[in-house]
This record gives structure tokens, sequence and C-alpha cells, in this order.
């Protein structure tokens, strides 16, 4: 067994430990991502209601500006 093929096969564990850290961070990740995409799509009907109320105070704003502009 050359030496190569020695320090190939112990870095081996090494490598696996390393690639078990990294998929257990991606795992957490993905986790959290799903949580966030949950959470927003519970607050989407609220974001509809007020972009809605929001959009109607503005056109009545500018009809109430309008007509004082016209006097």
């Amino acid at each position: 067994m050359s030496e190569s093929d020695s320090k190939s096969r112990s870095n081996k564990p090494m490598k696996y430990a390393q690639l078990h850290y990294e998929l257990n961070k991606l795992t957490k990740n993905i986790q959290e991502l799903d949580q966030h995409f949950k959470q927003t799509n519970e607050q989407v009907p609220a974001l509809l209601k007020m972009s809605t109320l929001h959009a109607a105070m503005l056109m009545s704003a500018q009809s109430v500006l309008n007509k004082d502009d016209s006097s």
C-alpha cells in the first residue's frame, strides 16, 4: 500500500464527517425556509386586505385633494 492510499483512506472519515455536518446544516436551512414559506402563506390574506385598504385610502385622498384644487 502506498503512502497516498494510506492518506486518502485516513482522510475518508474526516471527509464523511464534514459531509455529514454540511448535510445537517443544509437540512436545518431547508426546514427554516419551509417555516418561512408557511408563515408567509398565512400572512398573504392580511397583506392583500392591507394593500386594498391602502389603495382605497390613496384614491380617496386624491379625490379630496383634487376637489380642493378645482375650487
